[in-house]
């Protein structure tokens, strides 16, 4: 397999930050009771499904954005990133080192994160439910939102470095949700008669 270019692995690990900030965002807003409760009757209509995507967002994001912190050369990730993009010279020292830096301030947070997806999503723990592990880990939605905003801001300094412009995300995950069940709960104001 041949290797691939330096900006080609930038735009990747960009991508996925992006992405991995995208499905933190529709995790959190499908986890937010007050956010949902004009959509009561479109999320009681297809709860099992609602359920589902509550996971599914928040599998993807933790796999996503453990795989940008990682060490394992298979994955897309900042460390190989910037370890070889310094290497060819395709970033300085001085942005590499800062890269670096930005990700040490996280401290042990990737190992934590890590250790909920192991747990949680991974390898399921026979002991412990889906919130002990967040706890025992102790993760909260502020600090999995410094994650995710240390990976765009890495992923951006890495893009910046090479001469790109930098993503910029147009969309508000929040909103399409809140749009998606406006749209659901008309369709079956619609199809019973009933009001919302």
């Amino acid at each position: 397999m041949r290797p691939q270019s330096i900006a080609v692995r930038i735009d990747r690990v960009e991508e996925l930050a992006h992405r991995a900030r995208i499905f933190l965002e529709l995790w959190t807003a499908l986890n937010l009771d007050t956010a949902l409760a004009p959509f009561d009757k479109a999320l009681d209509e297809f709860d099992d499904f609602w359920r589902f995507t509550r996971t599914a967002h928040e599998s993807v994001f933790l796999i996503r954005i453990t795989n940008l912190f990682t060490r394992d050369k298979r994955t897309a990730n900042f460390i190989s990133v910037i370890a070889d993009a310094e290497k060819e010279g395709a970033i300085g020292k001085e942005l590499a080192a800062a890269c670096r830096t930005r990700i040490a301030a996280l401290g042990d947070l990737p190992a934590r994160v890590a250790q909920v997806r192991n747990n949680a999503m991974a390898h399921q723990h026979r002991s412990l439910k889906q919130n002990e592990v967040f706890t025992k880990a102790q993760i909260s939605l502020n600090l999995m939102k410094q994650y995710s905003d240390t990976a765009v801001e890495v992923a951006s300094m890495l893009k910046r470095g090479i001469g790109g412009e930098p993503i910029v995300v147009q969309t508000d995950p929040a909103a399409t949700l809140r749009d998606l069940l406006t749209f659901v709960e008309t369709r079956l104001q619609r199809e019973t008669g009933a009001p919302r």
